[in-house]
């Protein structure tokens, strides 16, 4: 792949220095000049450049003429300015010239690295729509539509804030480029190796339940063909009697003409865009529309790729921070706690205390093992343990978790609904951890029902078939629901709605069950509830028995039924 080139000019020479080091250690062509002249001439001569980083206040050329100058010869390279001396009128002026970025000085290496970063993603995308307006032009008039989408996608796509947020708008522009009247797009799950249903558009409602109650086995089928082998596939009448259209819903839903496509990224396979026309109208998919949809495909693949890279970048300079902040605090901060704790515990022992004393006490005790589990979440996630796994009844799990959580549950009114599997589910399990993350999902629920309501637990075996044989464990409220625009952001650290809440219950929650081999997702509708999964393999046949306590279980069940 050809590095991006980069063009760096200040006057200063400690500054160019500096910014050259800050980008050495990754894989860029840089070159830099001091003498804004010679860097435009440079820029003229040994072009096309992917990006200029230019100081504002240099001798012979100010900033923003040399901006002005780039963008008149090359419109399509980025800039970023950088200046020691920020004020607002000259960040508007920079923009309004087609300045990517702004950054006043001093700044940090990774604040310079991020912003280069982002202005390359939105190059990169830019040049590819603008390569893919290029050969759509000499089209027919039919073909305006999709070039009109073609040219929108990369503003779009550079908006993205998770590699999972695509755009409604950007799904009915497409949609409406197709003619198509149902529009789905599914990632690769590598640890599943299933399809997910992650964004769509008018899909009849029983697709939709069918495909995120199981999703799509990207080894049997993906509707015709294993994902892995990157094939589009075009039906253009009678889809529905197709035999590649393999699942049931679909072909009860009397789809007509169906149009399937690869996203890729880089010639990796990271899922596929599906297109259905349910009518038996004249119009059908076509050749030409299946080389517009590949395109989409590309774009997309792209943008995912790279949020997905954006967002991992964040997740480990989070954990860098979160472990310099443990290792600094929690010595100190953990015995003081425990000194504190333990004189409230001594004290609550003495069981003649007055009621005035005691309701303090217990105040007290319970701030302190708060303050304990934020210390203890913070190191686990700073520094996570592997887990100790053995084989266990995920079912016993489940009820020791509501059991902690009786008295919780009494106070807001919220009743427990059980329906697990005859059989119970044997799992290779760390029994503390996976405790720890039904306890987390468990109080978050009963939280999201503050007037009272309904905790649904389920349990259920996933498809078998290697390489995934498992259960999927089911945790639902009747709660308020999430809000859209936070649904995609619960899973990431240190994000909290609450007032008093850390933000890392969830995050943690989710790297046990990937060091699991399993999957934490969530499904939710402001009014309408939350629905928590985990997806767990079952432990390997030939795994040494364990005893059968299924007895005790089910006891603890039926006990807390009746108090629930």
């Amino acid at each position: 792949m050809e590095s991006s080139k980069i063009l760096v000019v200040d006057d200063k020479p400690g500054d160019l220095k500096f910014v050259a080091a800050a980008l050495s250690e990754s894989n860029y062509a840089l070159a830099v000049e001091s003498d804004p002249r010679k860097a435009l001439k440079r820029f003229e001569d040994q072009g096309p450049w992917h990006l200029v980083i230019s100081d504002l206040r240099m001798r012979h050329m100010h900033g923003l003429a040399l901006l002005k100058r780039i963008k008149g010869y090359d419109p399509s390279t980025e800039a970023i300015i950088i200046t020691a001396r920020a004020d607002t009128g000259s960040a508007i002026k920079a923009l309004n010239l087609g300045a990517f970025g702004y950054v006043a000085k001093p700044f940090h290496r990774q604040e310079l690295r991020h912003c280069v970063a982002r202005a390359l993603d939105r190059q990169r995308l830019v040049a590819e729509q603008q390569r893919l307006i290029g050969e759509l032009e000499d089209r027919d008039a039919r073909r305006r539509k999709e070039i009109a989408t073609i040219a929108s996608m990369g503003d779009m796509l550079s908006r993205m804030r998770s590699p999972t947020e695509i755009s409604e708008v950007l799904l009915k522009k497409i949609t409406a480029a197709l003619g198509a009247e149902g529009l789905a797009i599914f990632l690769l799950d590598e640890a599943r190796n299933a399809l997910v249903l992650t964004a769509h558009q008018g899909l009849p409602q029983g697709v939709v339940d069918e495909v995120s109650e199981r999703g799509l086995t990207a080894a049997e089928t993906a509707l015709g063909h294993p994902v892995h082998s990157r094939k589009s596939i075009l039906i253009e009448r009678n889809a529905a009697l197709d035999p590649r259209l393999c699942t049931p819903a679909f072909s009860a839903a009397g789809v007509n003409s169906f149009l399937r496509v690869p996203l890729e990224s880089q010639d990796e396979p990271i899922g596929c865009i599906e297109a259905l026309i349910l009518s038996q109208s004249t119009r059908s998919f076509t050749p030409e529309d299946r080389e517009f949809l590949e395109a989409v495909g590309h774009i997309v693949g792209n943008a995912i790729q790279a949020r997905r890279k954006e967002q991992h970048a964040r997740d480990a300079e989070k954990m860098a921070a979160v472990g310099e902040l443990a290792a600094g605090v929690a010595h100190e901060l953990g015995n003081a706690l425990g000194v504190a704790g333990g004189t409230a515990q001594f004290l609550l022992a003495n069981t003649a205390l007055p009621s005035p004393v005691r309701h303090p006490l217990e105040v007290i005790y319970r701030n302190v093992a708060a303050g304990q589990k934020i210390i203890k979440d913070l190191l686990w996630f700073a520094r996570p343990s592997p887990p100790c796994r053995v084989a266990t009844a995920i079912e016993s799990i489940l009820d020791q978790a509501l059991l902690f959580l009786k008295r919780e549950m009494a106070k807001a009114r919220v009743e427990v609904s059980q329906h697990y599997w005859p059989d119970p589910f044997q799992v290779l399990a760390d029994p503390q951890q996976m405790q720890q993350v039904f306890l987390n999902i468990l109080l978050n629920a009963i939280q999201a029902m503050p007037r009272g309501g309904t905790l649904i637990l389920r349990t259920i075996p996933e498809p078998t078939g290697p390489p995934w044989t498992g259960v999927r464990i089911e945790i639902a409220d009747t709660g308020d629901g999430i809000p859209a625009k936070h649904l995609h952001q619960i899973f990431e650290p240190f994000f909290t709605t609450k007032e008093e809440g850390t933000g890392l219950g969830l995050s943690v929650s989710r790297r046990i069950i990937a060091a699991h081999g399993g999957e934490l997702s969530v499904e939710s509708k402001e009014g309408q509830g939350t629905r928590f999964m985990v997806r767990l393999p079952i432990r390997p046949p030939t795994w040494p028995p364990q005893p059968n306590v299924r007895g005790s279980d089910s006891a603890a069940r039926r006990g807390l039924r009746r108090d629930a």
